[in-house]
């Protein structure tokens, strides 16, 4: 989804699940602003990804901080 330039991911509802990945509750008003701006970005879907790219990608959020299971 970030390779695509999305920038929300609404799951609607937290779990224990998704918080393994980082997901996390904001305020109705920061979601607004967020949502907000991601509709202004023209973000697309990639169906498919060479594996290469994707394995950079993902050492490239492990690298930043970002919360990615091993």
């Amino acid at each position: 989804l970030r390779r695509g330039g999305f920038t929300v991911l609404d799951s609607q509802f937290l779990t224990a699940h998704l918080a393994q990945f980082g997901a996390h509750e904001i305020p109705k008003e920061a979601y607004r602003n967020r949502l907000a701006a991601a509709l202004e970005v023209a973000a697309r879907w990639i169906p498919t990804m060479e594996p290469a790219v994707l394995a950079a990608e993902i050492r490239a959020m492990r690298g930043s901080g970002a919360d990615v299971p091993a």
